[in-house]
């Protein structure tokens, strides 16, 4: 189960998210704009955040820019675009984004894709700790 932020102007593709994610039992919460989404990283942990590039007040890639900024510990990013650029990506993976996910997409490949992720994700967390125990006395 993984805290999830989905970050859209799009209030159907929101509600789709949140309804697909939460079938995977995960916790959603759902921003509709970048101000508001930029706030909720700040104030809570997500494993993961959908983000999709155009928002009101801001881009995907302002948000990722200033969340590096504040050192906050950043959550896995994917970024949701219209229209694919090969300089929105390098941009946007220069601030920290892990994947991309061009409209329109498929359902059931974006949640497999987000079920990768937050699974490598959570391998390499528990590998860590592990490598940090103490070794039995």
């Amino acid at each position: 189960m993984a805290n999830i932020l989905i970050a859209s102007k799009d209030e159907t593709l929101r509600d789709l998210l949140e309804l697909s994610l939460q079938r995977f039992e995960h916790f959603v919460r759902l921003a509709e704009d970048g101000e508001t989404s930029f706030k909720m990283v700040q104030e809570d942990f997500f494993d993961l955040a959908l983000f999709e590039y155009e928002m009101p007040n801001t881009t995907a890639l302002e948000i990722l820019k200033r969340l590096k900024q504040s050192y906050k510990t950043v959550p896995l990013i994917i970024i949701v675009v219209t229209d694919f650029s090969p300089e929105i990506h390098k941009e946007c993976v220069a601030a920290g984004a892990k994947d991309f996910v061009v409209k329109p997409f498929i359902l059931p490949d974006l949640i497999l894709r987000i079920e990768k992720m937050l699974k490598a994700a959570n391998l390499v967390y528990r590998a860590t700790r592990y490598r940090q125990m103490e070794p039995w006395a």
